[in-house]
């Protein structure tokens, strides 16, 4: 799985295990748990028939890359 820390900020790959309305689900390194908010995502990106879509059209799923901006160590 990609791990990039780049100018401060680090980028992960996770994969897609629940998209809704609200956030879409990842799971990284198959052991932690992401969620990215709605209000996070890009605003090309929207919802439809229970799958984000991203600008290009197609279906968000599988591997996709995020940055960290905060995290519970609990």
């Amino acid at each position: 799985m990609p791990l990039c820390q780049c100018g401060g900020e680090l980028i992960l790959a996770g994969t897609v295990k629940l998209s809704s309305p609200d956030h879409i689900a990842l799971i990284a390194f198959g052991l932690f748990n992401v969620s990215v908010p709605r209000t996070e995502l890009p605003e090309t990106w929207r919802f439809e028939d229970s799958v984000w879509i991203d600008g290009e059209g197609k279906s968000v799923d599988g591997e996709v890359m995020f940055e960290v901006t905060q995290y519970d160590s609990d």
